[in-house]
């Protein structure tokens, strides 16, 4: 069993490579996939309750000359709920993609949960530079996969973004490598000294990051990118994606560069930004796609304001919209994907009346924004309850303030969203279910989706235990 860790990396690979050899099997192949890799992830997880850290050298080679992976609570955690979500929209592409898509959309979904498992368990920077190109290139590719005018433009602005945020990554594993003599992250942990080039490296680092958050000002690629791919690579881009670099960012700040530097206060201020920009974006937003993009501007505000406070509570907070928000932007992405096909528009304003022929995928709907407004007993409301006593602790009174207003803003376009979809139908409107599509299997998985970023509120508590590195 302690060799699950290459497993979980490499089974995605051997998968890709046969469904790009055997395009007649790809669908299947990839269903099974995602399937035996989520049930090595929980198998890993439930390993870690009993041995709290697994360490893997690949090759038996020890570092700081081998390549290590690391497996604690918090990351086998998460990678356990990325891969939950992966198999879920896999077997919702599954009866959602048309054939001409499934060729390299399958494939491609082995090399993003390779790069996944990079990211999430390696103990080694310029691995984890690795992680973030197989990761980065494979979400570029399927952003393209929608073949048209917007998708590609979107996908080549988020190409670019993605280049050169690994460009400021690699400068920074440069200058630590220079000075430090190590890639291991463990080593670093222990020798890392508070100078110039170190403060420098950790700038580049949060840049790298930020930029592949969408963290505002840096945002300008996500909005086209999220709204104008294929349903299930959205759900995936905002859900999974750029969860990997936000729980990456909080990881090296805890765990590595741990002094008190200027540019987390910058980046937490910039979240605030963040919160009120995306939030009044997405109430004038009138395609409901580019709305759930727009939402997840603002939602990434909520990760980075730890930065302001830097508190282990801060930190609980900001794990909690992390998980909260995986699963409730899966499911409203889905959602979304549903409806537009039913209604035959993606503007939100042709949406009036569906609930009538898409009730569960109304009250999923709902489940989700009920998460990312912070009503009680979901982990949004834990993560904003935290958020709201640490900056009356700290005397943060615009924090503070920033996050009532940001939940207004969510509640005003999430609430006028679910309205518009109860109101009484148009005479002139006619919503028709291709018979091409099952949607009682694609409104159900969208309903686990949402449902369980609600559920997940009841073990708050358990969850806080396994914080920490």
């Amino acid at each position: 069993m302690t060799h699950l860790i290459p497993f979980i990396i490499t089974l995605p690979l051997i998968f890709s490579i046969f469904s790009f050899i055997f395009k007649r099997f790809s669908k299947i192949s990839m269903l099974i996939f995602s399937f035996l890799w989520f049930v090595l992830c929980l198998n890993l997880f439930l390993q870690i309750l009993v041995e709290n850290k697994i360490v893997y050298n690949f090759a038996g080679y020890l570092a700081p000359l081998g390549i290590e992976f690391i497996a604690f609570k918090i990351n086998s955690l998460i990678l356990l709920f990325s891969s939950f979500i992966l198999f879920m929209v896999v077997l919702y592409a599954f009866f959602y993609l048309k054939k001409e898509k499934e060729f390299l959309f399958f494939p491609l979904i082995g090399f993003l949960a390779s790069g996944l498992a990079i990211l999430f368990l390696s103990n080694d920077i310029f691995n984890i530079y690795v992680g973030l190109e197989i990761l980065s290139l494979s979400a570029v590719s399927l952003t393209a996969l929608g073949a048209n005018k917007n998708s590609i433009k979107a996908a080549i602005k988020y190409l670019f973004a993605s280049l050169l945020a690994s460009g400021f990554y690699l400068f920074a594993v440069v200058l630590i490598y220079t000075n430090y003599s190590t890639l291991s992250i463990e080593m670093l942990s222990l020798i890392i000294k508070d100078d110039e080039i170190t403060h420098l490296a950790f700038i580049f680092i949060v840049l790298c990051f930020a930029i592949k958050t969408a963290l505002f000002p840096f945002h300008y690629w996500l909005a086209d990118a999220h709204s104008n791919a294929l349903t299930p690579v959205s759900a995936l881009l905002s859900a999974i994606v750029i969860k990997t670099t936000i729980y990456l960012i909080l990881f090296f700040s805890y765990k590595v560069f741990i002094f008190d530097y200027e540019i987390k206060t910058i980046i937490g201020y910039l979240a605030l930004v963040a919160i009120f920009y995306g939030g009044i974006k997405a109430i004038f937003c009138e395609q409901l796609k580019l709305l759930i993009a727009y939402s997840t501007i603002s939602q990434i505000g909520y990760l980075f304001v730890v930065f302001i406070l830097l508190s282990n509570e801060a930190l609980y907070a900001s794990i909690f919209v992390l998980i909260s928000h995986m699963f409730a932007k899966a499911g409203l992405f889905l959602v979304a994907g549903i409806m537009i096909i039913v209604a035959s528009s993606k503007e939100i304003s042709q949406l009036k009346g569906i609930s009538s022929v898409l009730p569960l995928s109304i009250f999923s709907l709902s489940l989700s924004s009920i998460t990312l407004i912070g009503f009680p007993p979901t982990l949004g409301f834990s993560s904003k309850w935290y958020y709201l006593q640490e900056s009356l602790k700290s005397s943060e009174w615009i924090l503070f303030i920033a996050l009532l207003c940001g939940t207004f803003f969510t509640a005003f376009y999430l609430f006028k969203l679910i309205i518009i979809t109860l109101m009484q139908k148009e005479q002139t409107k006619d919503f028709v279910k291709p018979k091409e599509y099952n949607f009682t299997i694609l409104q159900n998985i969208a309903f686990i989706l949402s449902l369980s970023s609600v559920l997940l509120g009841f073990f708050s508590a358990n969850m806080i235990e396994m914080i920490g590195w």
